[in-house]
């Protein structure tokens, strides 16, 4: 379970886009909890970081993980990029330093992109996912994005910046829910 530093000894408070790039961060890795430490500081300089910046993003993240498209929100698929023979790098990270995951529920409801880098990126992945309309959810940034023959692309993504998408796959009339692969 990682256990998430939001305190200001002797320095600064994490602030939104940080504790964001935390939770969905390691929420892509499929982990079943988080921890938050230490309330404590947080509480003595005031509460203000509590209320304005650390609600928020608990909120943001209860409201995601509670989806019956998403729960459990342990068990997502990372998505490996498919544009090349070397899809299958530590824990999902790609030389671009990109994490994704989606969440079958039975049809893909969300698409989650993490930028891990500390600098601006436009991101061009391969995925399993042929066609899509992306619908920035929750304190996501409206960006241009794309999911169109396989490929989806995001312009302008900022450092550690986080991406959740509501996601509809456009399929044939018809069509059976993705299954994921064995």
């Amino acid at each position: 379970m990682p256990v998430l530093q939001v305190y200001n000894k002797g320095g600064r408070f994490p602030n939104r886009e940080e504790l964001r790039y935390w939770v969905f961060g390691s929420l892509s890795h499929g982990v079943h909890g988080l921890f938050f430490w230490s309330h404590k500081h947080c509480i003595a300089d005031g509460g203000d970081f509590l209320v304005n910046t650390l609600a928020p993003v608990v909120n943001e993240l209860k409201e995601f993980t509670r989806d019956p498209g998403v729960a459990p929100a342990s068990e997502p698929l990372v998505i490996h990029d498919t544009t090349d023979n070397q899809s299958v790098w530590f824990r999902g990270m790609q030389p671009d330093q990109v994490l994704i995951a989606r969440w079958l529920r039975p049809f893909d409801k969300y698409l989650l992109l993490v930028n891990n880098l500390r600098a601006n990126q436009d991101i061009q992945r391969g995925v399993e996912i042929v066609h899509g309309t992306l619908t920035p959810w929750g304190a996501t940034r409206n960006v241009r994005a794309t999911l169109e023959s396989g490929t989806l692309r995001v312009e302008g993504a900022q450092p550690l910046e986080v991406f959740i998408w509501s996601l509809e796959t456009i399929r044939k009339r018809g069509a059976s829910p993705i299954k994921p692969r064995g």
